[in-house]
């Protein structure tokens, strides 16, 4: 029987429409900051490649509203593709840092995939000490600039620049933004370290790491006491009694 708008795609006649389509990226509770991330999912069998078969969407909100300040954008692809990257353009500036965003897809008239979070944040700037400079202090200060939506922050510091061995964690559960080392820290070494922001529910990027050396030890080894020659005094000599010789 004929079908009103043209030959049905595969996709109608094998009911592929009820099947949910799996999400890949951005993953569920994932972060970064990229403003254009790249949308994919795994595709179905059987799509026409030339028509809009999938339908993805992505929103501030959760309900994906069609109407209101966080409206859905809703984008139609052919059935080949199966990733969609937002475009840059004179009249899209990307997705706005510091905001949650959700995103879902589906085949025209199908089963919506679950909904996705993934959230937009800033990477912190390290602002003290300078990278490669030599600090005066044996605990010197590390700070670094607030993340707009970020309510903590996680801090590492190590001897080694991949962060897999003596590696000092901390996490701040308040947006500080400074830390101070309980201990001295060992002088004349060499040390990194890298902050990431995060909201309650999930982690940004890990700045690069930047490097400082410590100054040179500035404990005074004990000195010991000088010894002092002890003065043996000499046997006095045998007395005669007062009698004088005969």
């Amino acid at each position: 029987a004929a079908v009103a708008g043209g030959v049905p795609s595969l996709r109608r006649l094998t009911d592929i429409g009820a099947s949910q389509i799996v999400g890949v990226s951005p993953k569920d509770g994932a972060a970064s900051d990229v403003i254009r991330p790249t949308f994919s999912w795994v595709g179905l069998p059987g799509m026409v490649r030339a028509s809009p078969e999938y339908q993805l969407q992505y929103s501030k909100d959760p309900a994906f509203p069609s109407t209101g300040g966080n409206a859905v954008t809703e984008i139609w692809l052919n059935g080949e593709t199966t990733s969609y990257v937002i475009p840059s353009t004179t009249t899209s500036t990307g997705l706005d840092k510091g905001f949650a965003y959700y995103w879902r897809v589906r085949v025209q008239n199908g089963v919506w995939s679950a909904g996705y979070r993934f959230a937009v944040l800033d990477r912190p700037t390290l602002s003290q000490p300078e990278n490669g400079k030599t600090v005066t202090a044996i605990r010197p200060t590390l700070a670094w600039t607030a993340v707009s939506g970020a309510n903590r922050y996680q801090l590492q510091v190590s001897r080694d620049v991949r962060f897999q061995a003596d590696v000092t964690d901390t996490m701040f559960d308040q947006p500080a933004l400074s830390w101070f080392p309980a201990a001295d820290l060992t002088g004349n070494t060499l040390y990194y370290w890298r902050v990431r922001a995060g909201t309650s529910d999930t982690w940004g990027d890990w700045t690069d790491p930047f490097a400082f050396l410590t100054p040179r030890s500035t404990t005074v080894p004990s000195l010991q006491p000088t010894p002092v020659p002890t003065t043996v005094p000499s046997s006095p000599a045998p007395s005669t009694g007062g009698v004088s010789p005969a």
